[in-house]
């Protein structure tokens, strides 16, 4: 990244309080000074040649199964500007103006006794507030078949939104 681009950068900020408390969650008896180091990489718009470059350079460490990686897309860019927005077939035309406001997100359950997940599951009210409570709170990391991929149909990178 450019220096200017670099440092309105936000994304680390946004990171590092989900990576502390999963490390605290991880680590319950270690203080935050005894916690594994983090290295942190922001990597920008890349050609497939330093892609490769960066690949052959990680390959080790992500062979060895005492390091672990946090790897996320640029979810904090949201909007039109940035490409990234919800899909919602046959939205209004035009679309609400970005971003929303709370209030107008929808709330699981809210009007309903049943909600749908991104998974298309539909799920009772309980049940979806568990689940988005197990991925706020780093609970789907303290299985660690999930973390490591514990057979047919476990992901071995685990996607906090996906998991709803």
């Amino acid at each position: 990244m450019s220096p200017p681009v670099d440092s309105a950068e936000h994304s680390l900020e946004l990171h590092l309080p989900y990576i502390h408390h999963l490390l605290r969650t991880l680590y319950p008896t270690r203080a935050p000074a005894a916690y594994p180091r983090l290295v942190p990489m922001m990597v920008g718009s890349t050609s497939p040649a330093t892609e490769a470059a960066f690949g052959a350079l990680l390959a080790p460490y992500l062979a060895d199964d005492t390091n672990a990686f946090v790897v996320s897309s640029d979810f904090c860019h949201w909007g039109l500007r940035f490409g990234y927005t919800y899909y919602v077939p046959g939205a209004p035309v035009p679309a609400p103006a970005l971003p929303i406001s709370y209030p107008k997100l929808p709330v699981p359950a809210a009007s309903s006794t049943t909600t749908t997940t991104t998974r298309g599951t539909a799920t009772g009210a309980a049940e979806a507030r568990a689940a988005i409570d197990a991925v706020s709170g780093g609970g789907a990391f303290k299985a660690r078949s999930r973390m490591l991929g514990g057979g047919a149909g476990v992901p071995l990178i685990h996607e906090s939104i996906s998991a709803l």
